[in-house]
C-alpha cells in the first residue's frame, strides 16, 4: 500500500503543488483562471480512473491526497468560484471523488456536505446541486443516512431561498429543478 501511495503522490504531486501555490496567491481573476480549471480537472480525471484495490477499513491513498489537497481546492473555489467554469471544475472534482472513493470518504464527508451548501449559497450555480444530488444518492442508504438527509433538507431550504430571489424564471437551470423534484 505504501508503494501505491508513493506512486499516486509522484503522479499527482506537480498538479497538487501548483494547486497549493495558486490557492495562496493574491486573488487574480483572469490571469490564471484557465490554469486553475485545467489543474482541478486534471486532478478529477486522475481520481476518476485510479481505482486501486484497497481492503475495506484500510485508508485509501487517494482519499489521503484528496483530504490533503482539499483546503487549497476549497480556497480556490471560495476565491474564484463565482466564475461558473471554475465552479463547475470544482463540482466535477467533488463528484469524481465521492463516486470513485465512496466507501473511503467518511473522514471528510461532513465537511464536504457543508462546503457544497456553502458553495451553492455563494454562487447559486446548479453544479453544486448536481453534486448534492449524487451525494444523497450515494450516501442516502448507508451509515451516513443522517448526513444525506441533512444535506437534502439544507439543500431544499437553500434552493427555496434562492428561488425566492429569482426574478426571471429562465435563471432556474435543469439541475435546480431536478434537485427540487428529487426532494419529494
Amino acid at each position: 500500500m505504501e508503494n501505491l501511495l508513493v506512486l499516486v503522490q509522484q503522479f499527482c504531486l506537480p498538479v497538487i503543488e501548483r494547486i497549493h501555490e495558486i490557492a495562496h496567491l493574491p486573488p487574480q481573476r483572469d490571469e490564471i483562471q484557465k490554469e486553475m480549471i485545467d489543474l482541478i480537472d486534471s486532478f478529477s480525471v486522475f481520481l476518476r480512473y485510479l481505482q486501486p484495490n484497497v481492503e475495506p477499513g484500510q485508508p485509501h491513498p487517494c482519499v489521503s491526497i484528496i483530504a490533503d489537497s482539499w483546503p487549497s481546492v476549497k480556497r480556490i473555489i471560495i476565491n474564484y468560484g463565482r466564475q461558473q467554469k471554475l465552479a463547475e471544475a470544482g463540482a466535477r472534482f467533488m463528484r469524481s471523488s465521492i463516486i470513485s472513493y465512496r466507501t473511503f470518504m467518511g473522514s471528510i464527508l461532513e465537511e464536504w456536505a457543508n462546503s457544497l451548501l456553502e458553495f451553492f449559497e455563494m454562487t447559486g450555480y446548479g453544479c453544486w446541486l448536481w453534486v448534492c444530488t449524487k451525494f444523497v444518492k450515494l450516501y442516502g442508504v448507508s451509515d451516513t443516512t443522517r448526513l444525506a438527509h441533512g444535506i437534502t433538507e439544507r439543500c431544499t431550504i437553500s434552493f427555496f431561498k434562492y428561488v425566492g430571489q429569482v426574478t426571471d424564471i429562465d435563471t432556474l437551470d435543469e439541475s435546480k429543478i431536478l434537485l427540487l423534484n428529487s426532494s419529494y
